[in-house]
């Protein structure tokens, strides 16, 4: 079957894992497929994968001019560190290592065989004898335990490590030349020290890593930053992500304090959509700014007073903030002085006055349910004069009839 698409590049056995009970097995399959292929994905394929046998599926082309760069091993349990070393102590037919040749690399769930040394050497680049992996997923990997620090050298562009509950600490700090634009550390129960530089970094996703106390963060790039659920985050030690556009999310950060919550929104000034419903340790007054935000929710955060948002809002959600009693929208802040002239004709000035004048023609939607302190509602009534308010403000007791119709 496999010689019947001669221009295939990726071949997956994962669905035919049980009929897989040797190497030999898999490597038919993947010696009758056409040059072409770069990638094999052998995900469960326990039988037919041993140490010893990683590196014969990179070197299984079927042709001397193909070349199989990338693979999947996840959830090949008896996978250990002894695989990776096998690919740098294995030579190639050109007499360079296997491990020359990998550039995307699938290892997750392989436990308790792939360690720490193992995820420090395949993130190495030239020093672990990797120079070019670009891809590594090392989820659920439950040998990788205590502090991990990414090497310097990397050549990574894209670090998975999800659901490795032994990890306590993560460290990034590269040089400005390094390749890394996306990290994910979900659900890394263990987790309380997670400090990232990285100036190339484009996304970062650390949700769920609930004993996270302490966050410091220099990525002048970094365009989306999830810390959903990070139910012990108070306040990071530094937050420098000037950049953030895409999405900012602290749903769930029940520690987060209103200061901390508000600086990281208002740091970032591109940054276009925020979620921080959940905060119950914010408390008092809010108020938040961006010349490019759009969407703010802050539903359920039942000991917030006042919020003040001052942006081109086209979407404002705080349903069940209880002790909520005024909600002020205003326009978004001026250009600081000295930032007027870095801007002109800067990718930042031309968004900003894209959002503004969305804001002004678009329709702006407003839901403030069972918000039953709410008694002051400022900003909306031009919305409401040219029928483009959208208001829900069912289960507020509190508010004036006048205040409900937006006037």
């Amino acid at each position: 079957m496999a010689a019947a698409y001669p221009r295939v590049s990726s071949i997956s056995l994962r669905r035919c894992a049980a009929q897989m009970r040797t190497a030999s097995d898999a490597l038919q399959i993947i010696r009758a497929a056409g040059k072409d292929v770069t990638h094999v994905d052998l995900e469960g394929c326990d039988r037919a994968v041993t140490d010893a046998d990683v590196p014969s599926f990179f070197l299984a082309a079927p042709s001397t001019s193909g070349t199989i760069t990338g693979a999947s091993f996840a959830k090949c349990s008896r996978l250990t560190d002894k695989a990776i070393e096998a690919l740098t102590t294995t030579t190639a037919s050109r007499g360079t290592p296997v491990s020359e040749m990998v550039e995307r690399l699938n290892i997750a769930g392989c436990s308790p065989g792939v360690t720490r040394e193992g995820l420090l050497k395949l993130a190495g680049g030239r020093s672990g004898g990797f120079p070019s992996l670009l891809e590594l997923d090392v989820s659920g990997c439950g040998g990788v335990k205590g502090a991990v620090a990414v090497p310097p050298r990397t050549t990574l562009r894209s670090l998975r490590t999800l659901n490795l509950h032994a990890l306590t600490a993560f460290t990034a700090q590269l040089p400005a030349s390094s390749p890394l634009e996306s990290i994910a550390l979900t659900e890394c129960k263990s987790l309380t020290d997670l400090r990232v530089s990285v100036a190339g970094l484009k996304t970062l996703n650390a949700a769920g890593c609930k004993r996270l106390t302490r966050l410091e963060l220099h990525c002048a790039t970094l365009e989306s930053l999830v810390l959903q659920h990070c139910v012990d985050l108070a306040s990071p030690i530094a937050c420098n992500t000037p950049n953030l556009s895409t999405e900012l999310n602290v749903n769930g950060c029940a520690s987060l304090r209103t200061d901390a919550a508000a600086a990281m929104i208002n740091v970032s000034r591109r940054l276009r959509r925020v979620r921080a419903s959940g905060l119950l340790a914010a408390r008092g007054a809010m108020t938040i700014a961006g010349r490019c935000l759009r969407e703010v929710c802050v539903d359920g955060c039942g000991n917030l007073a006042d919020l003040k948002v001052r942006a081109p809002l086209m979407k404002l959600s705080a349903r069940g903030c209880k002790t909520l009693s005024a909600v002020w929208i205003e326009d978004p802040p001026a250009a600081a002085e000295g930032e007027e002239e870095e801007e002109e004709g800067s990718t930042i000035a031309a968004e900003a006055a894209a959002a503004a004048s969305e804001a002004k023609s678009g329709r702006l939607t407003v839901e403030l349910r069972n918000c039953g302190a709410l008694t002051r509602i400022v900003g909306v009534r031009a919305a409401a004069l040219e029928e483009r308010l959208s208001l829900d403000v069912v289960g507020c007791g509190s508010l004036p009839a006048s205040a409900r119709r937006g006037g």
